[in-house]
């Protein structure tokens, strides 16, 4: 069963904060404590705390849509997958599920040392989602490039398409089919003579074979080949006199609903024509796994991002409600889908004056533009 996840700072004291948790939310939520090293972060003044909230707040944001985005891409591509199953790779740990990720979870200082100043940190924050997505784009953008162009070529593949089709294209698709009666040696094109290609519902047929002759005095009797079909079409290939051509096309068309085209064909024209479309399909098998690969090291690498900035979050939200880290817990709580509600209820009782409880709730219930609680409280949105 996929499961919830939030985080929370609350007010503590030798440790109650945890206690108080752990006694409102029974049944409800799991709730596990993240010990982080208070003395490794470097939030400076309450000004820049100020601006590092909103900065890192913004970078939530980011992440979450980024992930939101990655995670639709991928169930677009293989949607019997999800993203969700993918293991991390925690840096005391080894390879991880989610949960594991976060109710264990250790700062990772190689990728987010604590060491310099809180605005250096989130520009190093931003930077990674910047990379993250700028990837993202270019791998997508190849893919759809190539999927366009690879369903260009297919759409003249369709039933539809035939009659404006070009006839050396027809030729390709039937000698691919290797259509037995469509041989190359039966196709001319000198100064007098032409080869044309005539496309034929099934009914006529019969009656073509019989009068094409006909038609118009320029085309060459005895030189009716039927080279195959192509979507229930009978294709049929003529000789006509290139003076006559023009004559020749209308007819077709007034006398038996025929399409008739001139054929000027090149085998080395077929072969170039089939090795595109080789190509292309082989392209697009590899932009296409190119794309899912980048999914999921994108999805991968975007969650410890986006953890790492709850976190950073939390503690500079914390810090600035709490006054510092000896006065809050930081939290994590896993719980079933929609029960959010139920649960911020049950830590606004606990942690609220008793004479203040209707200043706090959710910005529906305040009718106000953000949340107001006794508590830092932010969710991942996803389930995992």
């Amino acid at each position: 069963m996929s499961k919830s996840v939030s985080l929370v700072a609350v007010k503590t004291t030798k440790n109650d904060g945890m206690l108080t948790c752990e006694k409102v939310l029974r049944g409800q939520a799991k709730v596990t404590e993240i010990r982080l090293e208070a003395d490794k972060f470097k939030l400076g003044s309450l000004d820049t705390m100020l601006l590092g909230l909103e900065r890192i707040t913004k970078c939530e944001n980011m992440c979450e849509a980024f992930l939101k985005r990655t995670d639709k891409l991928y169930q677009d591509l293989v949607p019997e997958k999800t993203l969700s199953a993918q293991k991390l790779e925690s840096k005391d740990l080894g390879s991880v599920t989610l949960e594991k990720f976060l109710t264990q979870f250790v700062w990772d200082d190689i990728r987010f040392p604590r060491s310099s100043g809180l605005f250096d940190q989130i520009r190093a924050i931003e930077e990674k989602l910047e990379s993250l997505d700028k990837n993202m784009k270019n791998r997508n953008a190849a893919f759809s490039a190539s999927k366009a162009e690879l369903s260009t070529l297919e759409k003249k593949d369709t039933a539809g398409a035939l009659p404006s089709r070009e006839a050396t294209d027809i030729v390709f698709e039937l000698l691919a089919k290797k259509s037995p009666n469509c041989n190359p040696k039966l196709f001319v094109n000198s100064r007098y003579l032409c080869s044309v290609l005539v496309i034929l519902s099934k009914d006529k047929v019969e009656e073509f074979e019989k009068s094409y002759e006909s038609i118009s005095e320029t085309i060459v009797p005895g030189s009716l080949v039927f080279l195959g079909e192509i979507h229930e079409k009978p294709i049929a290939h003529m000789i006509v006199f290139e003076k006559g051509l023009d004559d020749t096309i209308l007819r077709t068309k007034d006398l038996f609903g025929g399409i008739a085209k001139k054929l000027i064909f090149n085998s080395e024209d077929a072969k170039e024509a089939e090795k595109r479309k080789n190509e292309l399909v082989n392209k697009q098998s590899f932009d296409k796994n190119f794309l899912l690969a980048g999914c999921v090291e994108s999805f991968k690498e975007s969650f410890i991002v986006l953890a790492h900035i709850k976190m950073y979050r939390i503690i500079i939200d914390g810090s600035l409600r709490f006054g510092s880290f000896s006065n809050f817990s930081v939290l994590l709580l896993l719980f079933e889908k929609n029960r959010d509600a139920k649960i911020i209820q049950s830590l606004i009782k606990a942690f609220a004056e008793q004479d203040k409880l209707e200043f706090y709730g959710t910005k529906e219930q305040l009718n106000d533009v953000e949340d107001f609680f006794p508590f830092v409280y932010t969710t991942f949105q996803m389930n995992i």
